[in-house]
């Protein structure tokens, strides 16, 4: 299809569901592709079973259409229904889109991604983070999700940690209907932004099969992936799955953070955190330097986690030893921070004792991780609370250029002037055959301390002979 109206085919389709009965349209959400020029809007179509959809999408300053007619549809057992996506590709970069769903005459917008590795500064991202929601299971899950804000304008992405439709359940808890009543609860935000979803304990009540089914992931039916939005790059891992250095995921790990490194920002989100107080058992990871090795080796700035039914910000912090243990602005750290927001909905858990020495801020409190990011600049964190919207926590990431040290500036002028005065005499004189003088190199750092050093030394004998 081309862009123009709605085709002849479309019409008669619409015609026929008028007069017969259709089945409804639910749990909209826009998904990631794998391209940053498409998305996937998924939804349901609870009763259904031989039923599809298609969608129809436009800038939202212009009046063409385009419909898509590549809607798929899949189902599994506990389902009554089918789960339908349409990929909406062809994208502009950072623009906004109005689309619709076949049977459904809402009208919903979101904006298209930014360009990948854009610096310009001139993008600024939003988003939001949550995990532990519970819906099926915990009244206050339906709050925290209905807090956040939907239909705000802008490039936005979802990110969910982990416990989503049973966050806080046991397994035998956990009613059937779960995930369609958090799917329902997600709709008026997850309509307009996109979801970023990893898996926590609690998808694992039926094997992941909900949870995989339900939101897609640009490497499904994996469960870890990796995206990037404009100048961040976004790492899910599966911590419910292996992590040692052996795993496959590790191994992929490794090779994404590798070709990740242009981006100038790393956001890695799981379930369950590699820092969080206190260490309740299985709220955890177990100890695992390899990948927090990892983490380090490759510059990651920001991890986010769920698990522990409380908020925690670290300072941050390499093996429980941080570069800072005060204040909320950090500029050029080499640790990455972790945040632990397992404050969607879940029964909360009131931190007990004193806090580690690289815990910065901790409460128990329902609410969600709130991002700004400017591309080459910085990253600005809040924790919002869900019933007031007021601010309790907030952090600053400044990426500044470094500039060479004040000795080596000093040492640059003194030769320049140098040069110029051991010319003068030869502006009078025959010139002399020239000699191109050998380079000197210095090939790291250490090399150019000693050059201070030693200038300093020569200096101070100077001065005190």
């Amino acid at each position: 299809m081309g862009w123009g109206g709605p085709s002849l085919e479309a019409l008669v389709f619409l015609v026929i569901c008028v007069t017969t009965q259709c089945a409804p349209i639910e749990q909209v959400h826009l998904a990631l592709s794998s391209s940053s020029s498409s998305v996937v809007v998924s939804f349901v179509r609870p009763g259904a079973s031989d039923t599809s959809g298609k969608v129809s999408y436009w800038r939202a300053d212009s009046s063409s259409s385009q419909l898509n007619w590549n809607s798929t549809r899949r189902t599994y057992g506990a389902l009554n229904g089918v789960i339908c996506d349409s990929l909406l590709k062809g994208l502009d970069p950072n623009t906004a889109y109005t689309y619709t769903i076949e049977d459904d005459s809402t009208q919903r917008g979101f904006t298209s991604p930014p360009v990948v590795g854009d610096g310009d500064g001139r993008v600024v991202n939003t988003f939001y983070a949550v995990a532990n929601v519970g819906v099926g299971v915990n009244a206050s899950g339906s709050a925290v999700l209905g807090a956040l804000p939907a239909g705000a304008a802008g490039s936005h992405v979802l990110l969910l940690a982990g416990d989503l439709a049973c966050g806080g359940a046991t397994n035998v808890s956990c009613p059937s209907d779960a995930w369609d009543t958090f799917g329902r609860s997600l709709q008026p935000l997850a309509g307009t932004v996109a979801v970023a979803a990893t898996p926590g304990v609690s998808e694992g009540f039926d094997g992941f099969v909900a949870f995989a089914n339900r939101f897609s992931n640009p490497r499904s039916p994996l469960l870890y992936y990796s995206f990037d939005w404009g100048a961040i790059h976004f790492v899910g891992l599966d911590t419910t799955a292996p992590l040692d250095e052996d795993s496959d995921q590790f191994q992929w790990l490794e090779t994404d953070l590798k070709t990740a490194r242009a981006q100038p920002w790393t956001v890695v989100f799981g379930s369950r955190p590699l820092y969080a107080s206190p260490a309740l058992e299985g709220s955890v990871m177990a100890p695992n330097e390899d990948l927090e090795e990892l983490l380090l080796d490759y510059g990651v700035d920001l991890c986010v986690w769920g698990q522990a039914h409380f908020y925690e910000r670290t300072y941050p912090v390499k093996k429980n030893k941080t570069q800072s243990s005060n204040g909320v602005e950090f500029q050029n750290p080499t640790y990455p921070i972790h945040v632990s927001v397992g404050t969607g909905g879940a029964p909360l858990w009131t931190p007990t004792g004193n806090p580690a020495r690289w815990s910065a801020f901790r409460t128990a409190a329902f609410g969600y991780l709130s991002l700004e990011v400017w591309p080459n600049e910085t990253l600005h964190g809040r924790f919002i609370l869900s019933n007031t919207t007021a601010t309790v926590d907030e952090f600053w990431v400044y990426k500044v250029p470094q500039s060479a040290p004040l000795a080596i500036k000093i040492l640059c002028v003194l030769a320049t002037v140098c040069v110029f005065l051991a010319g003068i005499p030869l502006l009078t004189q025959k010139k002399s055959p020239q000699v191109s003088p050998t380079p000197v190199d210095f090939e790291d750092d250490d090399e150019i301390v000693g050059l201070e050093q030693q200038t300093d030394a020569k200096q101070s004998s100077e001065l005190n002979p």
